[in-house]
């Protein structure tokens, strides 16, 4: 039987649509992507602006220096926030069929970046596949982590080592192997999520890994397998992304919009920051 578990709200704000949220450093770190800003919150939801990215900022990682990482979804490209300024990290615009999003940047400092593989806000077909980049710490090396993902998007690392990666406009969640120069390889299925569209995703210490269902305006708990385990509906605000964080580590962090994918798509939306105990 799924669980289902109530959110309270945490932050709101002129925010427009919200993104890549991770934990670090005992704060909540999220980008207003349509807003083109990056943000930090202290537990108490005190919000602090970090930097403004004019071409969307999304996915957000950390080099284990502790230094930003932020992907620039229009330029594609990762930039670092260093001396309060942003600094070209790395171009990945030669693996990216279009606009990069969620990104993972694990403890060594390997970055797994993600793309729409074509153009998202001006082509209605979503057919097209996409390949997951993969970034040297010093973003000199940009690869091919994986090809041909239908949309490959939030990205989270299990406790065994294995990638798990979200494609939203493939209604699945795939998982991979990483291997000890960090490329990857076994795919397989971790969960068929038909109607679902899974957007953002976290992951927490029993590695259950948290969907943003972002079709059904929930977030939804799946075991490798796909059988749900617990559900958090946010409605009629928007699922977009989650991270698990807190002084203790028992907060899931749920980022959500309002009112439509129409208004997010014509930037009229809002956007605010939802928690949960678990």
């Amino acid at each position: 039987m799924t669980e289902r578990l109530t959110s309270e709200i945490f932050i709101e704000g002129s925010y427009v649509f919200l993104e890549g949220p991770r934990w670090h450093d005992s704060q909540l770190w999220f980008s207003d992507m349509l807003g083109g800003t990056v943000y930090r919150a202290s537990p108490e939801g005190q919000v602090v602006a970090v930097t403004d990215v004019p071409k969307r900022p999304s996915g957000l990682g950390f080099l284990p220096d502790g230094t930003l990482l932020i992907a620039s979804m229009q330029d594609r490209a990762l930039y670092r926030l260093e001396d309060g300024g942003l600094t070209l990290h790395a171009d990945v615009s030669g693996v990216a069929g279009g606009d990069i999003n969620d990104m993972l940047v694990d403890a060594e400092g390997y970055a797994y970046v993600g793309n729409f593989g074509f153009d998202f806000w001006n082509t209605p077909e979503r057919t097209e596949h996409a390949d997951l980049a993969l970034v040297s710490p010093d973003g000199r090396d940009v690869s091919v982590a994986a090809r041909d993902l239908h949309f490959p998007n939030g990205t989270v690392m299990t406790g065994d080592n294995r990638l798990v990666v979200a494609e939203t406009h493939g209604d699945r969640i795939s998982v991979f192997d990483i291997n000890d120069d960090h490329s990857l390889s076994n795919r397989k299925v971790f969960a068929e999520v038909p109607g679902v569209g899974p957007d953002g995703l976290g992951i927490d210490a029993d590695d259950g890994v948290w969907v943003a269902a972002a079709d059904q305006d929930r977030f939804i708990r799946i075991e490798d397998g796909g059988r749900i385990t617990h559900e958090v509906d946010v409605s009629p605000h928007l699922a977009v992304a989650c991270t698990i964080g807190g002084p203790h580590g028992d907060i899931l962090y749920c980022l959500t919009a309002h009112p439509s994918w129409q208004a997010v798509y014509d930037q009229t939306s809002t956007a605010r920051v939802e928690t949960v105990l678990l």
